[in-house]
């Protein structure tokens, strides 16, 4: 992690998830999610805790999310990613991508390695530097290693949360 990174976080340690290493992509259906439910309110919020095992989640669609995200990051990084350019978001930028590495090279080590500060993907053959080079590079990065969109939420003092950073397909 990057020493300014380290010098600004708490004392929180993300647990490691449960390793899946004969994970097979292709041969695991998407989960279903209903964020809606029929009815007077169609759409809901489900809050609720999460486990560490489910933090990022792979299925046999992660090919196809990520050559969209390729093909339109291709077509202009500045569509996609954006950020409110401070110390604080920056970091943020950077903490993103360091702990999806951390989480995925833990949980699916069949399908991603780290090793000599480069991550790779088994499955796509990309290669990306660890730690990254910019917040924009941070949050390629993440984007390209997980089918989600990623939007990070950083409270400003004495304010509400705010979207900071985005990627939107």
């Amino acid at each position: 992690m990057h020493a300014d990174f380290r010098a600004a976080q708490s004392d929180f340690k993300t647990p490691a998830p449960k390793s899946l290493p004969n994970f097979d992509v292709k041969n695991t259906p998407p989960i279903l999610y209903r964020p809606f439910r029929h009815g007077p309110n169609f759409v809901t919020m489900a809050l609720r805790s999460l486990s560490w095992d489910e933090w990022v989640e792979m299925d046999s669609n992660f090919i196809r999310y990520h050559d969209a995200k390729k093909s339109e990051l291709a077509k202009g990084i500045d569509k996609h990613i954006a950020y409110v350019d401070n110390a604080q978001t920056r970091l943020a930028c950077n903490e993103v991508y360091e702990e999806l590495v951390l989480y995925l090279t833990r949980r699916y080590p069949n399908v991603f390695r780290l090793e000599k500060n480069i991550v790779s993907n088994s499955l796509t053959g990309e290669r990306f530097p660890y730690p990254a080079e910019t917040p924009t590079k941070a949050m390629e990065y993440a984007a390209l290693l997980i089918q989600d969109d990623i939007m990070l939420m950083i409270k400003n003092p004495g304010k509400n949360l705010v979207p900071h950073v985005f990627w939107k397909s």
